[in-house]
């Protein structure tokens, strides 16, 4: 699945439960190391740019689903994209 002009920048992977989800956000190794892992296991859940380097960005807090999530920048295209636990669903 290639990201197409348009699309949700929004990359939705698999966490075992949210309190593993909540300890990744809060831990930048952590969570870096998840990400790493999850897109030399599924390179297609994520955009193409993602192969050449990314940032973590930003934080999003969500009242309404009171949960934090974590937002990654591209080096490449300097795109920014929400990382989405899916447990969580979608608006």
């Amino acid at each position: 699945m290639a990201f197409m002009p348009g699309q949700s920048k929004t990359i939705c992977l698999g966490f075992s439960d949210e309190l593993y989800y909540q300890e990744g956000v809060d831990d930048t190794a952590k969570f870096r190391q998840y990400l790493d892992s999850a897109y030399e296991q599924y390179p297609e859940l994520f955009p193409m740019a993602f192969g050449g380097g990314y940032t973590l960005h930003s934080f999003i807090h969500s009242k309404k689903q009171a949960i934090r999530t974590r937002r990654v920048k591209l080096v490449e295209d300097e795109e920014v994209y929400q990382i989405r636990p899916s447990f969580l669903m979608s608006y």
